[in-house]
């Protein structure tokens, strides 16, 4: 078993000491337990600014495709609401200043834009993160991986934004792995975190 430190050059948030305790003692040599813990496994690859970049194009061509279908059978069951993506933007736009006061909607706008999953933009992109999430990021020695889902919540922050400390849950969702999350308590914060389990297969 893995515990990732960092996916490329972006530090992952250290799991709950508790945690790292769990596995440190599942790893002892128990041999109904059968588990060896490496401790410093990296997930290189992430590094590279177009890794981020592939995984927007993805991102902004696949959420129209599944909303667009659940928003028009929404409507149709329930006789009102939005029916696609571009209506919602469209809504927005007309009541900007109360939808649009803090957040933007550069993303929806984009995604509205595309030309859905025949784009080629989209089929070379969707390649490219599959290949960097398991030929390079994902260490195929290993029978799992154990990482903080992502870091404890932030307070909002209108003025400077969001207080990001990383995330492991990127792993296998690019890599279209399956993926188990546990919550547990953080020591320091009291708050709730997930601990994933990211399937290498």
């Amino acid at each position: 078993m893995g515990c990732p430190k960092r996916t490329g050059a972006f530090p992952l948030p250290r799991l709950p000491r508790g945690v790292e305790r769990a596995l440190r003692w599942r790893g002892r040599g128990d041999a109904d337990a059968g588990t060896t813990i490496v401790g410093a496994v990296g997930v290189p690859g992430a590094e590279e600014e177009r890794v981020d970049d592939d995984e927007l194009i993805v991102f902004c061509h696949e959420f129209p495709d599944g909303l667009d279908r659940y928003l028009a059978d929404r409507a149709r069951s329930t006789g009102e609401g939005p029916r696609s993506l571009a209506e919602v933007v469209a809504f927005n736009t007309a009541h900007a200043g109360a939808e649009l006061t803090l957040f933007g909607q550069d993303h929806l706008e984009r995604s509205v834009a595309t030309g859905g999953l025949g784009d080629e933009e989209y089929r070379v992109a969707r390649a490219r993160c599959v290949e960097c999430a398991i030929a390079r990021s994902i260490d195929h020695a290993l029978d799992a991986l154990a990482v903080l889902t992502t870091a404890p919540a932030w307070c909002i922050d209108h003025v400077n934004g969001d207080t990001f400390l990383g995330a492991g849950f990127r792993i296998a969702a690019v890599a279209s792995h399956p993926s188990i999350t546990v919550h547990r308590r953080a020591a320091r914060t009291s708050s709730w975190v997930g601990v994933s389990g990211p399937g290498l297969e």
